[in-house]
């Protein structure tokens, strides 16, 4: 809040015996400019209509509707909302007690589910469901199609009033029966209607079919599970008889069931096959050598064919060479490794797969090497050979080729028959080897079969998870909690419509609850702020809990201060003492505080020295001369219809300084003269004879009056008081002083705290007309 607003509430205590020296004129106009940097207000006389301040803004439905104000709506109608809502509410709740159609009676039916299922011993192979998903489960399956055909099929059921006159009785019992959990292992089967020995047989119906049909259905899945486990059994029974036979077989055809035996007489049959290759090819050597012999005798200059078959015995010659037969094997070996490493990684660029590839290029290098190294050596010596058996004779050679190749065809017999022996035992031995794992994987599962046979043999007789744990019973007494439930539900909404709106009717009213709405919201100046009071100071009649002299001095004490803080406002300038000034005291509508702010106003001028003349110009709603106890007449409507002087119809009071001018007996020859501009002699007169004149007028929005008198007037203060001055009807009232060229000097509210240096806590909820007892002006 601005600088200037804490000055208009920060009074001296003691400024009382210093008034009498002040002098000064009222503030200036809202629209007029900001606070001089003296501190004081431009004096009355030099007011003028120039805007200044931006124009009163009605605010919109989102800045209306936040927190402050609707709390600020409901404080103001609270009692409305209570009143209004109860007797609504209870239209409402009596018409659907009446109404709204009930299930006076409900029969229900509980069963119990473990919450972990009991076993004798073992826990078995069988899923076990979290517990929440199997009870969601079995709550659905009791309302289940299956379920309440089985319950519906029975013909005492089907008989039933209460289903005979349904089309689709399924339909209706799915939509009718609640299944409900009232605790964590119980669930109920409740079922409500009219005739209670229906419900109960439906009920009994529906409960016994979901135990039949699910939970005894399960309980024989288990002897079904295991009927077919002990089938599961005799099969891999047979199978393992037959895998036994067949390994017996093949053992008796190896002549061995050892697995170190198989392996010892494997490798006896590799080492004998080796030595016949190794024997076949010394015979296939000497063979050839004779052969060369015999074909030298024969021919002395080597043909065609010697010189294959020289080429072949060197060919021989160097295979059977160590070195060359060291680079065979290694070969041999580099190959298996690089087709295993093959099978296993991916790619033809793997590191493991090049470096095999380039090991083995390595490999058959040397063996080129070694083998043309070895040619011309082994050429020379056969020759040699040759040249010193030439004197043998050919037909010992003859004998010695025809023996050679009758070895030769033996061995090669043989060797093949070895090869065939040799490769059955090695497929035999990895077929007795399959066997037997095939044979343990088999007797493991069978293991396996018979356990959970043998589990399910004893777990079976465990007791069923699920039971009956309270059988349904025909209803005695009506259920009205659901008839209680719709009329508590039906009460409470229309009680909740009824307060929203009338909080919303009463927000969109925009009422003033603080002063951001006067200063921000309407743009005026708050040059004065007046205490509520509690209701007891309102009638007069102090309670017994308030000592006298203490909490209701303090209160008038406050009230005086403040109306003495807004007099100092006004005479903070010494232009009031040039001339009289005319202040216009006015409010958009009534019930705001005008008549109340004048009075004391008037009071408080007049203690300061100055001739203070109040004028009651509210013609239609005189309340100044019952205030100062004073007579009503002669007044303003006599001296507007001729029938009384000025002076005549002025009234002195028990203030000193202050005197009171009533409004009279209105009529309507009165109010023709006001219009007829009758009132201008009155504040001529007025202006001569007084120092400062109060002029109660009617409220401005409805009544012209206000705005008949308003060229005669210096100045307009407007009274604005919490929760009943309305924003938009106080910014039309300042417009149309605005409109006249009536300088608005600012507003003067009641029950608004304008610094937030103190609070009026003392409550609300009262009229305004203790402000106006005499007794009170009196003790100013």
């Amino acid at each position: 809040m601005s600088e200037e607003h804490h000055e208009l509430q920060l009074t001296d205590p003691n400024h009382e015996s210093r008034e009498p020296e002040q002098t000064g004129s009222p503030a200036a106009t809202c629209n007029s400019s900001p606070v001089m940097e003296s501190g004081r207000l431009p004096a009355l006389a030099e007011l003028s209509y120039t805007p200044g301040l931006p124009p009163p803004q009605k605010p919109g439905v989102a800045s209306a509707v936040n927190l402050r104000s609707v709390l600020a709506a409901f404080r103001r109608r609270w009692f409305v909302v209570f009143a209004v809502g109860s007797v609504f509410s209870g239209i409402v709740g009596a018409l659907t007690w009446t109404l709204v159609p009930t299930a006076p009676y409900t029969s229900f039916a509980e069963i119990r589910i473990k919450s972990v299922a009991e076993r004798m011993l073992f826990k078995t192979a069988e899923t076990d469901a979290k517990f929440n998903t199997y009870k969601q489960t079995q709550m659905r399956q009791i309302k289940s199609p299956f379920v309440l055909t089985a319950a519906i099929r029975k013909p005492e059921i089907s008989k039933l009033s209460t289903l005979r006159d349904e089309p689709y009785p399924i339909e209706w019992l799915e939509a009718n029966v609640n299944v409900s959990s009232p605790a964590t292992e119980f669930i109920r089967i409740s079922l409500s209607g009219k005739y209670p020995k229906d419900l109960h047989k439906i009920v009994s119906a529906i409960a016994e079919s979901y135990l039949n049909e699910v939970v005894y259905a399960d309980h024989e899945k288990r002897s079904d599970r295991m009927i077919s486990l002990e089938r599961i059994n005799r099969d891999i029974e047979d199978r393992l008889r037959g895998k036994r036979t067949g390994l017996r077989q093949l053992a008796e055809t190896l002549q061995t069931s050892d697995s170190h035996t198989l392996t010892l007489k494997q490798q006896l049959a590799h080492e004998f096959y080796r030595q016949l290759q190794q024997e076949y090819t010394r015979i296939r050597f000497e063979l050839m050598r004779a052969e060369v012999k015999l074909a030298s005798f024969n021919s002395k200059s080597p043909g065609p064919l010697d010189v294959g078959i020289r080429d072949s015995v060197i060919e021989m010659r160097i295979r059977e060479q160590p070195e060359i037969a060291r680079l065979n094997e290694e070969i041999s070996k580099c190959k298996r490794l690089l087709e295993m490493t093959r099978q296993v990684v991916s790619g033809d660029e793997n590191a493991l797969l090049v470096n095999y590839r380039e090991r083995l290029t390595g490999l058959e290098d040397d063996l080129v090497q070694a083998s043309e190294s070895l040619r011309p050596i082994l050429a020379t010596e056969l020759e040699k050979i040759a040249l010193n058996e030439s004197t043998s004779d050919i037909a010992q050679l003859e004998e010695t080729v025809k023996m050679l190749t009758s070895q030769q065809e033996a061995l090669k017999t043989d060797l093949e028959s070895q090869r065939v022996e040799t490769k059955r035992i090695g497929v035999s031995s990895f077929e007795l080897e399959s066997l037997r794992e095939e044979i343990r994987q088999v007797s493991s599962l069978g293991e396996r079969v018979e356990d959970e046979i043998q589990k399910l043999q004893i777990e079976i007789q465990s007791p069923i998870r699920v039971s009956m744990h309270r059988e349904a019973k025909v209803a005695n007494e009506p259920d009205l909690s659901g008839q209680i439930r719709m009329t508590a539900m039906a009460g409470l909404g229309v009680f909740g419509l009824l307060a929203t709106g009338i909080v919303l009717l009463e927000i969109h009213a925009y009422r003033i609850s603080s002063a951001q709405d006067v200063v921000e919201g309407l743009g005026l100046k708050i040059i004065g702020s007046l205490p509520l009071m509690p209701g007891w100071m309102t009638s007069g009649k102090q309670p017994s809990h308030i000592r006298p002299g203490g909490k209701r001095d303090l209160m008038r004490s406050m009230w005086k201060e403040s109306v003495d803080s807004t007099r100092t406002m006004i005479l903070s300038d010494p232009g009031v003492q040039e001339k009289c000034s005319i202040i216009l005291v006015a409010s958009a509508t009534s019930g705001e505080g005008k008549t109340t702010l004048c009075s004391h106003l008037a009071v408080s001028l007049a203690r300061t020295g100055r001739r203070t003349l109040l004028i009651d110009m509210d013609l239609r709603r005189a309340n100044v001369a019952r205030i100062f106890d004073i007579d009503r007449t002669p007044g303003v409507c006599e001296i507007l219809k001729g029938e009384a002087e000025t002076n005549e119809a002025i009234q002195s009071t028990s203030s000193e300084g202050l005197f009171i001018l009533p409004a009279g007996k209105i009529n309507q020859i009165a109010l023709n003269a006001l219009a007829a501009d009758g009132s201008k002699e009155l504040f001529t007169e007025v202006r001569e004879q007084f120092d400062i004149v109060i002029v109660d007028s009617a409220p401005l929005l409805g009544i012209n009056d206000s705005l008949l008198i308003a060229s005669y007037v210096d100045g307009a203060l407007l009274a604005v008081r919490r929760d009943i001055s309305q924003m938009g009807k106080v910014a039309a009232a300042r417009e149309r002083l605005s409109m006249l060229g009536i300088p608005v000097v600012g507003a003067v509210t009641t029950g608004i705290d304008a610094t937030g240096d103190y609070k009026y806590g003392y409550g609300y909820g009262y009229g305004s007309s203790y402000f106006m007892q005499p007794e009170l002006l009196k003790r100013g």
